[in-house]
């Protein structure tokens, strides 16, 4: 009879023992650290190559004009952790998740300076996004590289058509039923816009828009001339203007432009739309595709011109040198996607937006962490970080536009902020031993 209680007490250390030597594992395991850099494998040897000298320029600011529909959320993510990790100043509306360039940007504290603009740009006066004047006063074109990126204009058309919901207003509007194609959609939208007219809003021509064509029909008498000038002052405006298509490609030739290292430029893609068929032209009549085309001559043009441009290039860097570097990208990126990503628990919202969820590992993780979060809370706390007035009782006041930041997200996100910075620093350090250990480096 003694022997039953003492085989529980047995069984109670068994089981005391298991939980703390489960707890202890935990914490002494090894997983990636947060501070090294998404390497593809443990026993590769990666060697990098010097950017090509022709290409660099030395600038240190950034004006990156983002595009709608065009894959820039993923590079300006890239551009975020870029910045916030080494405490760079940002342009910013206040509170405002993108620039509205004809209104007074945030001040910073005295003795600072702006490094980066990265977000969508916008006018009051509604004449497109893009005020090359302004900007030019707040980021000098002599210390700033000024890049972009466009999209093949069918697929950007198609993307942004179904985004702003324009098909479900047409089918609203003129009482369609739900199961018309979009092919029907589409050539009933394109055949209401007057073909004489080269700019509807962002309705016709969206990319132009973005980047600032409203104002030149009215500088030029006829509509060739005006095209023309658009796609000459976009040459000489911008440093490099990259390509969806060619992403990888792009973020390789920037990473020459600004002696970037390849650890610079992994990411994760955003703004993923998981309904992928009506996003390209197949399926949509030669009919369609020759309205759409005709109402979209400027996009087509500028698209025609820069790509061929892009095209040059690449041709003439050194295709071994590109070829190793994109391999090593490519690694990086799968390695990041590994630690950072939750790929059995895939969302969409309500505009089908593909979103993952972070890791156990990733969650641990600060890089990880920004990526799965909305850039309009990244410039809220952007705001509130480079705010001087900032208090609880602020963040209650300001305007901040449909999507609000209770003071402790704003303080979350700020700390998230600040283990970037440390995170960095640490890396650093961690280059700087290793250097010295090595005669090489």
């Amino acid at each position: 009879m003694k022997a039953y209680p003492l085989l529980g007490w047995i069984m109670v250390l068994c089981f005391v023992f298991s939980f703390y030597s489960i707890l202890y594992l935990r914490h002494t395991a090894t997983f990636p650290k947060p501070l090294a850099p998404f390497l593809p494998s443990k026993t590769r040897t990666v060697v990098e190559h010097r950017p090509p000298g022709s290409l660099y320029t030395g600038k240190r600011k950034l004006m990156f004009f983002k595009t709608h529909k065009c894959g820039t959320s993923s590079l300006a993510m890239l551009i975020y952790n870029y910045g916030i990790s080494r405490n760079l100043n940002f342009v910013l509306t206040p509170y405002q998740h993108q620039f509205i360039s004809d209104m007074t940007p945030q001040t910073l504290r005295p003795g600072e300076q702006f490094d980066i603009l990265c977000q969508h740009q916008r006018r009051r006066s509604g004449l497109g996004g893009y005020n090359a004047e302004t900007v030019h006063k707040i980021l000098p074109r002599s210390e700033t590289l000024y890049f972009t990126i466009i999209r093949d204009p069918t697929t950007q058309f198609v993307s942004n058509f179904l985004f702003y919901k324009h098909d479900v207003k047409m089918r609203e509007e003129k009482h369609i039923t739900a199961n018309q194609t979009l092919d029907d959609t589409l050539f009933l939208f394109l055949s209401e816009i007057d073909p004489a007219r080269l700019t509807v809003n962002n309705k016709v021509n969206p990319m132009s828009f973005d980047l600032g064509f409203s104002s030149f029909p009215l500088r030029y008498r006829d509509e060739s001339s005006a095209i023309t000038a658009f796609i000459a002052w976009l040459d000489k405006e911008f440093d490099l203007i990259m390509l969806t298509e060619e992403f990888d490609k792009g973020l390789m030739i920037l990473r020459y432009m600004l002696g970037w290292k390849l650890d610079d430029l992994p990411y994760i893609k955003k703004m993923t739309r998981s309904i992928k068929g009506p996003a390209t032209d197949t399926g949509l009549s030669d009919d369609t595709l020759e309205l759409l085309r005709h109402s979209n001559r400027v996009d087509y043009a500028v698209y025609q011109f820069f790509s061929e441009k892009f095209k040059n290039l690449m041709a003439s860097l050194e295709p071994d040198q590109v070829m190793f570097d994109l391999i090593e990208l490519r690694d990086k990126k799968v390695a990041m996607e590994n630690l950072c990503l939750d790929k059995s628990k895939v969302k969409t919202n309500k505009l089908k937006i593909e979103q993952y969820k972070l890791s156990w590992k990733g969650k641990k993780v600060p890089k990880c962490r920004l990526w799965t979060m909305s850039d309009i809370f990244i410039t809220k706390a952007l705001s509130a970080k480079q705010d001087r007035r900032f208090s609880a009782d602020r963040a209650k006041k300001v305007n901040q536009g449909p999507i609000k930041l209770e003071y402790g997200g704003f303080m979350s996100i700020m700390h998230l902020f600040r283990l970037l910075r440390e995170e960095r620093e640490r890396q650093i350090e961690l280059e700087k031993t290793r250097c010295n250990d090595n005669s090489d480096c």
